[in-house]
C-alpha cells in the first residue's frame, strides 16, 4: 500500500534540518525588502537666515555643534539695523520736543481764555489764533508719537527684542550689531555662511538646525507592492 514511501535516516533528517507538524490553517504574511534612508525630521527643523543686511563679524558654531534653543549662531554688522535705530532715536527726540511744545501752547490758551472771559482784555480772533496754536502742538505730539511708534515696529521686524529697545532708548547707543539665534534646541545640520560673507535677506538659508532625537525613514517601497502596506504594519530597519 506505501510503494511510493520514501523513509530518512535519522542523520539525514538532521542534516537537511526537516521538522513534522500538524498541518493547520494561516494566514500568509507578505514580507517587503525595500531600501530606504534616514532624514531629519522636518517637522522638528529649522531654516534659519538673517532678518537684516550686513557684513558676518562672527560665526558662533560649526555644523555638528548642538545649540539650545535662543543659542547666538551668528552676529552681523548691519548698517540697516544702525540706521533704524538712530531713525527711533530721533522720532523720541521729536515726542520730547512735541511734548514741551504742549503745555506753553495750553497756557497761553488758557490765559487768553481768562482774560477774554473776565475782562475781554483780549480780541476773540487772539483767542481763537491761541485755540489753533494749542491744538496744532496736540496734533503735531500725535503725530511724533506715532513716526516713534514706526520706527520702534520697524526694530522689532528685524529682530530686535522689547529690552534691547529700551536699553537702546536709556543709553541713546547705537548697536548695529544683529544676533541670529536659533529658534529650537537641537544640533547644527547645515552651515552655508562664513565669516566676513555679506548676509542678504533675499538668502533664505544660512544654517540649519534640526532636533535629532527622532528621525525618519523614508522607504522606496515598489508601486506594484504599495497594496500590501498596511498602517501600523511592523518595519525594522537595518544600518
Amino acid at each position: 500500500e506505501h510503494k511510493d514511501e520514501i523513509k530518512l535516516t535519522p542523520e539525514a533528517i538532521r542534516k537537511y534540518g526537516i521538522r513534522t507538524g500538524a498541518a493547520k490553517k494561516r494566514k500568509l504574511a507578505s514580507r517587503i525588502v525595500a531600501p530606504a534612508r534616514l532624514t531629519f525630521n522636518t517637522e522638528a527643523m529649522a531654516v534659519i537666515g538673517s532678518a537684516v543686511q550686513g557684513r558676518v563679524a562672527e560665526v558662533k558654531v560649526r555644523a555638528g555643534d548642538k545649540v539650545e534653543k535662543g543659542a547666538e549662531l551668528l552676529i552681523v554688522e548691519s548698517p540697516e539695523l544702525g540706521e533704524a535705530q538712530s531713525d527711533l532715536l530721533q522720532k523720541r527726540a521729536a515726542v520730547i520736543a512735541a511734548e514741551g511744545a504742549v503745555d506753553p501752547a495750553k497756557s497761553a490758551f488758557d490765559r487768553a481764555q481768562k482774560l477774554f472771559d473776565e475782562t475781554k482784555g483780549i480780541s476773540l480772533t487772539e483767542l481763537q489764533k491761541r485755540d489753533v496754536e494749542y491744538k496744532s502742538a496736540q496734533n503735531a505730539l500725535l503725530i511724533a508719537k506715532a513716526a516713534a511708534a514706526a520706527a520702534e515696529n520697524k526694530l522689532t521686524l528685524l529682530g530686535m527684542d522689547q529690552p534691547s529697545i529700551d536699553v537702546l532708548l536709556k543709553s541713546s547707543k547705537i548697536n548695529p550689531r544683529y544676533v541670529v539665534r536659533s529658534p529650537l534646541a537641537g544640533m547644527v545640520v547645515e552651515r552655508t555662511v562664513n565669516l566676513g560673507e555679506l548676509a542678504k535677506t533675499e538668502r533664505e538659508k544660512q544654517m540649519g538646525v534640526a532636533d535629532t532625537a527622532t528621525l525618519w525613514a523614508l522607504v522606496g517601497v515598489p508601486g506594484a507592492r504599495l497594496q500590501e502596506v498596511v498602517r501600523d504594519a511592523k518595519v525594522t530597519i537595518t544600518v
